[in-house]
């Protein structure tokens, strides 16, 4: 499914690549419903170059925190539960999020500039 032309990035001790792709060929893929698009299982995620932005990219980012937080083993969580974890992850990792959002940004531009 991906091409060659990723960012990989370490974050929280897993390996996970970023695509940026054309929109017909992300709609093709991924479907037409969203800009962006995150494979937990593969840590994976694809962005639609028409909706590409640094909110995008911290938006997934964010999910990527979520999945690395080990709420799998937690089906009983309450809406206060997620905001408790998403106010843990924005004070931890926060700074850390904004930063990494810009360099995959600007790398995934410069890997993909015609």
């Amino acid at each position: 499914m991906a091409s060659n032309k990723f960012v990989s990035r370490i974050i929280k001790g897993s390996e996970w690549h970023f695509y940026l792709e054309s929109g017909s060929t992300y709609k093709r893929k991924h479907g037409s419903d969203s800009d962006a698009i995150t494979y937990v299982k593969e840590r994976e995620v694809y962005f639609n170059r028409p909706g590409f932005d640094t909110s995008a990219v911290r938006h997934e980012l964010f999910h990527i925190y979520i999945s690395e937080s080990n709420t799998n083993s937690s089906p009983d969580f309450t809406k206060d539960d997620m905001e408790d974890l998403g106010a843990e992850i924005v004070g931890e990792f926060g700074p850390l999020i904004v930063q990494e959002a810009d360099f995959i940004h600007n790398k995934l531009l410069v890997l993909n500039k015609k």
